[in-house]
């Protein structure tokens, strides 16, 4: 249980710094954008709409705790791919 907690503070402080980033360079993850991500991880899982809010609800879970994780990864997603465009190929070879 020790082991857990020290990592889920690390995540945790892992995505306030990401979401802060994001404030910093004013990337904005709209709601709609988190809706579509839970929509693809519901689907590449297998499970049925709202499968994961169900998941999280049988489990105390808020949702927004979910949402603000994803906003999170989305935003550090997003200001990598800003920060170091990929190149074409072209202008790789």
């Amino acid at each position: 249980l020790e082991q857990i907690q020290d990592q889920m503070l690390r995540v945790m402080i892992d995505e306030t710094l990401q979401l802060e980033l994001g404030k910093t360079y004013g990337l904005e993850i709209k709601k709609e954008h988190i809706n579509a991500a839970i929509k693809d991880i519901e689907e590449s899982n297998g499970m049925a709409p709202g499968g994961i809010a169900k998941i999280l609800e049988e489990n105390s879970i808020p949702l927004k705790t979910f949402e603000d994780q994803i906003k999170a990864q989305l935003t550090w997603l997003l200001f990598i791919q800003e920060k170091y465009p990929l190149k074409s190929l072209e202008d790789q070879v």
